[in-house]
C-alpha cells in the first residue's frame, strides 16, 4: 500500500523494520536539499546493506570493543586482537584521535560509545540517533563521528548530521545558552582526515530550530519541494524510481543535445550550468547501472537482462542476443 502521509505510526513502522529513523541524522542532509525524498523513500524498497557500510560497521564495533574492554588504554587491546592488520590501523588511527580529544578535558570527564541522543527538547522527537564518541566535562562537550569511507571526505562545519548528535548532547532550554564549549569532529582515518568544529550556540540553534524543523515540517506537507541533484540523490533510496528525478534528467539531456549541435551560441555561464547538468546525467547512467546489476545479482532478477563478466567493467546484454 502506497504511503500518501507521513504519520507518527508511518514513523514508528520504518524505524522498527529498519532499525533507523527516517530522519536520522545521516539523512538530514538529503532531506534538507530535497524534503519530498522522505516521502520517496518510504515507498521504496529498503535495499540491502552493501560491502562497504558493513565493512564501517564492523570498524565502529571494533573502536566501541577496543574502548569498553580497556578504556585506559584501548590501542593496546587492539595490538592484541587477531583483526586484519588494515583494520587494526584504521582503528589505532580513530581511537588515537579520540584520545588526543578527551586529554583537552579537565575534570571529571564522561565518556559515552555508541550513545543514542534526539532532538525530542528541541521539538523535533523523530530526529534520532547515535553518537559514536560523546565526551563531556564541566567546560567542554565533543561528540564525535567516525567516517570510514574511502570516496568523499566529510567536513564537520554546518554539517547537520553533526549538529543532530550535538543536539541530542546539549538539550535545549529556551533563553539559556550552555556555559561549556561545544565541538564536533569527523573522524576519517582511511582518508587521514580529522576535522573539528568549534560550534556557536547560536549557530546551532539557527541550523535546528531554523534549516532543519523547515525542512521537516515541510516534508510532512501534501506537496514537499523535490529539489533532485547529484548530491541529494546520492544516498537516496528512491533515485532510480523517481520521476521528479527522471524529469529534470531528460530536461537536461535535452538542453544538452541542443547545445552540441550549436555550441557558439551558448555563453560561458551556460557551459559551466550544462557541464553540471552532464555530471547529473552521468551519475544517473551509474546508478541505473548499479541498480540493474543488484537486481540480476539478486533472486529477483532483472526481466530480459544477463550479467557478462568482461575484463574491465560489466556488460549487459539481451538474453536473446547473449
Amino acid at each position: 500500500m502506497k504511503i500518501t502521509k507521513i504519520t507518527p505510526q508511518v514513523l514508528l513502522h520504518w524505524l522498527e523494520t529498519t532499525g533507523h529513523s527516517i530522519y536520522g541524522g545521516s539523512s538530514l542532509k538529503k532531506i534538507l536539499l530535497c524534503p519530498g525524498s522522505v516521502i520517496s523513500e518510504l515507498n521504496a524498497p529498503i535495499p540491502p546493506p552493501s560491502v562497504y557500510a558493513e565493512k564501517g560497521t564492523l570498524l565502529h564495533d571494533y573502536c566501541e570493543k577496543a574502548f569498553t574492554a580497556r578504556p585506559d588504554n584501548p590501542i593496546s587491546y587492539v595490538n592484541e586482537t587477531s583483526w586484519e592488520e588494515e583494520d587494526k590501523v584504521l582503528v589505532i588511527e580513530a581511537l588515537t584521535y579520540v584520545l588526543k580529544i578527551a586529554a583537552k578535558h579537565r575534570g571529571q570527564t564522561t565518556i559515552r560509545l555508541e550513545a543514542e541522543g534526539n532532538l525530542e527538547s528541541w521539538g523535533l522527537p523523530e530526529v534520532l540517533g547515535t553518537m559514536d564518541v560523546e565526551i563531556k566535562s564541566a567546560t567542554r562537550v565533543d561528540v564525535l563521528d567516525y567516517k570510514f569511507g574511502y570516496g568523499i571526505q566529510v567536513f564537520a562545519e554546518d554539517n547537520p548530521q553533526c549538529i543532530s548528535y550535538l543536539g541530542g548532547s546539549v538539550p535545549f532550554v529556551e533563553g539559556v545558552a550552555p556555559d561549556r564549549d561545544m565541538f564536533v569532529h569527523i573522524v576519517q582515518p582511511t582518508l587521514d582526515h580529522y576535522d573539528e568544529w568549534n560550534v556557536e550556540w547560536n549557530t546551532m540553534v539557527n541550523m535546528i530550530l531554523g534549516e532543519i524543523t523547515d525542512a521537516i515540517r515541510e516534508s510532512k506537507t501534501d506537496s514537499p519541494g523535490f529539489s533532485p541533484s547529484m548530491v541529494a540523490c546520492r544516498w537516496c533510496n528512491a533515485k532510480e524510481t523517481c520521476e521528479h528525478r527522471r524529469t529534470k534528467v531528460v530536461k537536461q539531456s535535452r538542453e544538452l543535445v541542443q547545445a552540441a549541435k550549436n555550441p557558439a551560441v551558448k555563453t560561458q555561464d551556460d557551459w559551466v550550468r550544462l557541464l553540471a547538468a552532464a555530471d547529473d546525467i552521468q551519475q544517473a547512467i551509474k546508478d541505473c547501472r548499479a541498480y540493474a546489476t543488484a537486481e540480476i545479482m539478486s533472486t529477483r532478477g532483472f526481466p530480459g537482462f544477463k550479467l557478462v563478466a568482461g575484463r574491465s567493467k560489466r556488460v549487459f546484454k539481451d538474453k536473446v542476443v547473449g
